[in-house]
């Protein structure tokens, strides 16, 4: 099995990379995520544009039909550059529409394919930060009430998949507009502001089942796992950025007329991280293939990718801003952007402790 890029996905990844540095990189991110509003409609065009946000669809629907493995590759470029705009949660939405209720997911695909953007209001049952006594319901004409806390970029967004319980019981995934009539989001402070949150209040709006109730449960719980792997992947493509910048960094620094990284435990933290990187896209990867070809241990892979991307990531992230010094800490240098979403994501969806306990249930009670 090869966990190596093949030639057209190191392009795919230099294209996306070349787009966001040239539109303005961490200054970007700063300007508007940290210092504005979130809103970046003239970055969105331009993702639209070049195709990016379309490259999960089918090519029937004016996508590119890309597999879950570039999905992957996006995030982890989404990761290097901090990136504060829906892209991965518009790439997941294109693969549940694909395989969504003929007439909703057709919908939902021609919406993405004009550019719409699309996020999350799912996983009240993976754990993590997401299950803060979430309680959206459906009656039996799938009118939703209740709140959904956490949902990343919110109203920025135009459509939202929204996991609800049924009446009848179960979960259902719903779809529907971010300002549809009986909707209000309220803006709650996070950590990493590149990733607005928004808690979701519902009060009788009206959703469309992407799935028949037999069919949502399971398909919840796929569009979770490849949301973990995506969060595994952003953050792995932070810490690698992190690495470069800590790098180039202790080879500049000087002190007592030497550069800080002549020094010999300077030079094993860097060491250390990178291999903390290397093992992280090693899970990642096989986590990404093993969705993209359905293998048996799939739920066993994302589980590894979620836990060799949090607290590695957390280790990372933390000797980043070590290395650097007392300037780490400060506004001006940059490191911090990149630790606050690495450490975000290791608590989304299942944090390491939750994850071991899955592996625990797949491997040691037999499951797999």
């Amino acid at each position: 099995m090869n966990l190596e890029l093949s030639e057209e996905q190191d392009q795919l990844a230099l294209g996306l990379r070349e787009l966001l540095v040239g539109s303005g990189d961490v200054d970007r991110v700063r300007r508007v995520a940290y210092e504005g509003d979130g809103r970046d409609a003239e970055l969105w065009e331009q993702l639209v544009k070049n195709g990016w946000t379309s490259a999960a669809l089918p090519e029937t629907s004016g996508g590119l039909g890309l597999g879950f493995e570039e999905a992957m590759v996006i995030a982890i470029e989404a990761g290097r550059g901090i990136l504060h705009v829906p892209l991965c949660e518009t790439l997941l939405a294109a693969r549940i529409a694909g395989r969504a209720s003929s007439e909703p997911g057709d919908r939902l695909l021609r919406a993405i394919a004009e550019g719409a953007a699309v996020t999350f209001a799912v996983g009240s049952a993976a754990g993590g930060t997401n299950d803060a006594d979430d309680d959206a319901r459906a009656t039996g004409d799938y009118r939703l009430t209740g709140t959904v806390r956490s949902v990343p970029f919110g109203p920025l967004a135009e459509h939202c998949l929204v996991e609800a319980e049924l009446a009848g019981g179960g979960a259902g995934l719903f779809t529907l507009a971010c300002n549809a009539p009986g909707i209000e989001w309220r803006n709650r402070r996070a950590m990493d502001e590149s990733v607005r949150r928004f808690d979701l209040d519902l009060r009788d709006a009206e959703g469309v089942l992407l799935f028949d109730e037999e069919e949502a449960g399971s398909e919840i719980g796929r569009l979770v796992d490849e949301w973990r792997v995506l969060l595994g992947a952003q953050s792995e493509g932070a810490c690698r950025r992190l690495v470069e910048m800590t790098a180039d960094y202790v080879k500049q620094r000087e002190q007592f007329g030497r550069p800080v990284g002549s020094n010999q435990a300077v030079k094993v933290r860097v060491a250390e991280m990178a291999a903390a990187v290397e093992k992280m896209r090693a899970a990642t990867y096989f986590a990404a293939l093993s969705i993209d070809k359905d293998l048996e241990e799939r739920a066993l892979a994302v589980a590894m990718a979620k836990v060799e991307t949090g607290a590695p990531g957390a280790f990372v992230a933390t000797q980043a801003i070590h290395t650097h010094g007392a300037i780490g800490y400060t506004w001006e240098q940059d490191v911090h952007l990149f630790v606050k979403r690495v450490k975000s994501n290791e608590l989304l969806l299942g944090a390491g402790h939750e994850m071991l306990e899955r592996v625990a249930d797949l491997v040691v009670d037999g499951a797999l």
